[in-house]
């Protein structure tokens, strides 16, 4: 990247230039126009040197990387100030799910298995046996706190509708059916949590669970709905425990607690650009000890840690996925706030 002055009705106008290889040649395209050199001087006869440093700076990062984060910016440097009005604060997404669903289908292998149990047994089932047990899952190990934040707008889990805030519609039904299949479930978990990652099955038994009823739990065919929520428990618990495990096998110190609080705060920040000019970035929400300690989780699962800031084809790439819009990342109904927040500002 670079800036470039073009000349145009006797006036100069600034631009920043990208070079990029197009059918094997190299081809240039615009970034950013900036406007009118003169202007771009008035308040600061610095500002165009400074411009030129901040380009050349970034310069590496952007080969290695993407156009996201000097574009943002370059970008701040160029809104007017009339349109910096957005002052609410940027919605925020939990892209933890990603990390859990590598051990889910991964580790463990569950999604196999429960898919494999509704073909089965549950064919006439209404609702999605392998997706509705991990959100479930997922809303358990994260317990998301009553923040004040709308879900699903201010703020929500990446690529999901799910809402861990709305009730499941037939919660004794599906506690039951756990009950019911429990057997097939947990001898399944605890075959892979011993065979497969060498953690005692003993580590994901419940808390709050005494001696005579964890028998049960195992080995009695009783169908209590209280039997499905200590499933549910042991499953959740599962995955936390195989992720600590990899997490200690890639040499780092950490535990279970550690974790969930990792999970919990592993946050980005949606920066929906003003007036729609340019890329919507995702940019971490903390920095510290907790991040660093997802980002030990991610690179111990085969996962890109995430930078700062991103763009959808970075985030793709860090998280092992491919998302080809922005709507495959950011939920519908925040999706459509930012697009009507945007359109607003630039009124």
């Amino acid at each position: 990247m670079f800036v470039q002055i073009k000349k145009s009705g006797g006036a100069e106008y600034i631009y920043i230039i990208e070079s990029f290889r197009k059918n094997g040649a190299v081809a240039h395209r615009t970034v950013k126009k900036l406007g009118r050199l003169d202007l771009f001087l008035e308040k600061d006869p610095e500002a165009l040197e400074k411009l030129r440093e901040e380009v050349r700076r970034n310069s590496r990062e952007l080969r290695t990387f993407s156009t996201a984060r000097t574009v943002s910016q370059i970008r701040s440097l160029a809104i007017k100030k009339e349109q910096q009005e957005l002052q609410d604060g940027m919605p925020s997404l939990n892209y933890s799910s990603f990390v859990l669903k590598a051990v889910w289908c991964g580790c463990l292998k569950l999604d196999y298995r429960l898919n494999y149990l509704q073909r089965r047994y549950h064919q006439k089932l209404n609702l999605n046996l392998n997706q509705t047990f991990f959100e479930r899952a997922l809303a358990r190990i994260l317990k998301f706190e009553n923040t004040g934040l709308k879900f699903g707008i201010e703020t929500a889990i990446m690529s999901s509708c799910f809402n861990p805030e709305d009730p499941l519609a037939d919660a004794d039904g599906f506690l039951r059916l756990l009950s019911t299949e429990r057997f097939r479930i947990l001898n399944f978990v605890r075959d892979h949590l011993q065979s497969d990652h060498g953690i005692d099955p003993e580590k994901i038994r419940p808390q709050d669970i005494d001696d005579k009823t964890y028998e049960k739990l195992l080995h009695d065919n009783n169908e209590d709905p209280i039997f499905g929520r200590f499933t549910f428990e042991m499953v959740a618990n599962a995955v936390v425990r195989v992720l600590e495990k990899k997490v200690a096998d890639a040499g780092i110190t950490t535990d279970f607690h550690e974790i969930k609080n990792s999970l919990r705060r592993a946050l980005l920040l949606v920066d929906y650009p003003v007036g729609g000019d340019g890329p919507i970035l995702y940019i971490k929400a903390n920095n510290g000890h907790y991040v660093r300690t997802m980002n030990n989780i991610m690179t111990a699962l085969g996962l890109l840690p995430l930078l700062n800031i991103q763009d959808k084809t970075e985030l793709s790439r860090r998280l092992r996925t491919k998302f080809t819009s922005d709507e495959q990342i950011i939920p519908p109904m925040m999706y459509a706030h930012l697009i009507a927040t945007g359109e607003n500002s630039d009124n």
